[in-house]
């Protein structure tokens, strides 16, 4: 969804897209969030219209590579309300940056690669790259 080719074809997507997949038997869900560029989105109507080529566009591609399942559901932007103005994700440069959210240390991540539940640890985050 970051292709060139699909920013072509869908210039309203912004570079911040995650994707959260999962599989029930053989049915496989989708959760995607993306951020849209507010400059290509002029109403509404228009951005819910694109959301549903894109979900289209993404089933089709999913079609034509899957193995083994019948059937996939795509939600996109599930917090999106059709009713509300600022019900919609929206962003000026297409990230989250925008919101606060730099994202450069993930959300559990520590310094020694261990999480333990029954000692007491700090929110703070380490500084630089460690690997």
């Amino acid at each position: 969804m970051n292709s060139p080719q699909f920013k072509e074809r869908f210039p309203e997507t912004g570079e911040d897209i995650k994707v959260m997949a999962f599989r029930r038997n053989r049915m496989l869900h989708l959760t995607i969030t993306i951020a849209f560029v507010d400059r290509f989105v002029p109403n509404r109507h228009t951005h819910f219209e694109r959301k549903s080529e894109i979900a289209e566009h993404i089933a089709a591609y999913i079609n034509s590579e899957r193995e083994n399942f019948p059937g996939v559901r795509i939600d996109i932007n599930t917090l999106d309300d059709p009713q509300a103005e600022e019900g919609m994700y929206l962003t000026v440069l297409g990230t989250s940056a925008e919101g606060s959210d730099s994202g450069q240390v993930g959300r559990g991540n520590r310094a020694n690669g261990i999480i333990s539940f029954n000692r007491r640890q700090s929110i703070e985050a380490h500084a630089g790259d460690i690997r």
